[in-house]
């Protein structure tokens, strides 16, 4: 997910291969950043019984939309600064995750 927004800082793969995004991003934006990589976190309690599958549907597919802001540390020098990242996106699945942790199981389909 974050990938994109890190080719503009130029980090060299070996800098953060094998290394938690939590790592690199300011102690005091970790939280957030995990709360904003959630799901469920910001469904209303009229959303609440929705799976991630219903919300993956075109019509709710608004809902898995994040815009936020985090500190991520400068790798182009050792002056151990931070730099400020946007992150603009929608929550998705990616091939390879335990479908069993997002309720998916028994379904081999979800729509894009």
């Amino acid at each position: 997910m974050l990938w994109p927004q890190l080719h503009n800082l130029h980090p060299l793969q070996s800098d953060v291969i094998h290394q938690s995004v939590y790592e690199l991003v300011h102690s005091e934006d970790r939280e957030d950043l995990q709360r904003q990589l959630m799901w469920s976190s910001f469904l209303q309690q009229e959303d609440a019984s929705l799976t991630l599958q219903d919300l993956m549907m075109p019509e709710n597919s608004h809902l898995l939309e994040r815009s936020f802001t985090v500190r991520f540390r400068c790798l182009l020098d050792n002056t151990s600064g931070f730099l400020r990242l946007d992150i603009r996106g929608r929550i998705k699945v990616l091939h390879g995750q335990v479908r069993e942790a997002f309720g998916l199981i028994g379904n081999t389909e979800l729509n894009n």
